[in-house]
């Protein structure tokens, strides 16, 4: 992503990635960073679980993130919700991992390449930042607002269990976000099945 917001996916967030470490060289009419720093959907876990970084990027960031170093070939990575995603947007911006710093949502790049005017973007952000603070406000507690949304969505019967318990408006909202999400802000939505489930990454972000 653009400007003050870091992201990645509960699979990651590289993959994700247009052309690497290409961060907006122009700001079509000042609306690009604006769109970015009133979203941070990519940054407070409603678009990924958790955040790839390099070796080096774990050392250096160790005093500022919770640096997670999984067993096996996995690389290091922080969960989301970041820790660095204050009122004004990342904390730690200046010294922010590659993956956020190049990472650009579908919306973005459109917005970008001239295809969709940014009134046009900023309406479809406002619908889908509704449905994140209606649900966010419904749904039982959790780090991030995938994991909660896994736990009445995702595979098992635990989960059918509580799902077939929500109130049918909110299952609608989890529905229509999930949609929303695909069409309109992830990258290779095919990869990421559901809301629960979330776009694999293999790159850095923004």
């Amino acid at each position: 992503m653009v400007d003050e917001r870091a992201g990645a996916s509960d699979s990651c967030a590289s993959d994700a990635l247009s052309d690497e470490g290409s961060v907006l060289a122009t700001d079509r009419g000042g609306s690009s960073s604006e769109l970015c720093r009133s979203c941070g959907l990519c940054c407070d876990g409603t678009l990924f679980g958790y955040v790839p970084v390099s070796t080096d990027e774990a050392q250096r960031l160790r005093h500022r993130l919770p640096i997670l170093v999984p067993s096996g070939n996995l690389e290091p990575r922080f969960e989301q919700r970041c820790v660095a995603l204050g009122p004004r947007g990342c904390d730690v911006y200046d010294e922010r991992p590659g993956t956020c710093s190049t990472y650009r949502c579908k919306l973005l790049r459109r917005v970008e390449a001239g295809e969709l005017a940014h009134d046009a973007a900023r309406h479809t952000l406002t619908r889908i930042l509704v449905l994140v603070d209606r649900l966010d406000s419904t749904l039982p507690p959790g780090k991030n607002l995938l994991t909660r949304i896994r736990l009445l969505d995702g595979p098992g019967a635990e989960a059918s269990k509580q799902g077939a318990e929500l109130l049918g408006e909110t299952w609608l909202d989890v529905k229509l976000l999930d949609l929303l999400l695909n069409r309109e802000l992830r990258v290779d939505p095919a990869s990421s099945g559901s809301i629960g489930d979330t776009e694999t990454a293999g790159g850095p972000s923004g």
